[in-house]
This record gives structure tokens, sequence and C-alpha cells, in this order.
């Protein structure tokens, strides 16, 4: 399987829709507020785990509604090292 991947431009690269066709047509617009889907990327199906991105949940929302939806959260923690 083929995923096509777009941004929603209105998140600043946070929130992503995924279609298994590549004019992302079947994404809701509502879902995009005050944006519009933009085409990001296009990967195959690897099995593989990756980060931010659960294929096999993918395959079963597109298979299910024609799309899936996530977003990506950076955090960023920090932590003390103390010598001796």
């Amino acid at each position: 399987m083929t995923f096509f991947i777009f941004n929603c431009s209105s998140n600043q690269g946070s929130f992503f829709g995924v279609t298994d066709e590549p004019t992302g047509a079947r994404l809701p617009s509502t879902a995009c507020v005050k944006g519009k889907w933009e085409p990001f990327k296009k990967i195959e199906k690897s099995g593989k785990p990756r980060i931010a991105f659960d294929e096999t949940t993918a395959k079963a929302e597109i298979e299910k509604q024609g799309y899936y939806l996530f977003r990506v959260e950076n955090r960023f923690t920090e932590s003390v090292v103390k010598n001796g």
C-alpha cells in the first residue's frame, strides 16, 4: 500500500492527513481549519515502526473512512547530569 501524506497548512507542520490516493480528495476540508491540505510525502508500507505514524492504524482507518488524521507534537525535556 502507498500512503499519501498531506499537511494542513494552518497548523505549521503538526497536523497531517493520509489517504491511499494522490490527490487528497478524501481528506475532510473541515478538519483543516483556516488552511488547506498540501502534499507532504509519499511512502510505501514497510511494516516497520515509524516515528509518529502507525501504518496499521492508518491502513485500517483508510479502509474504513477513506483517510487517517494524526498530529505530531514535539516535546523536549531537560535532564541534569551531575559529575562525581
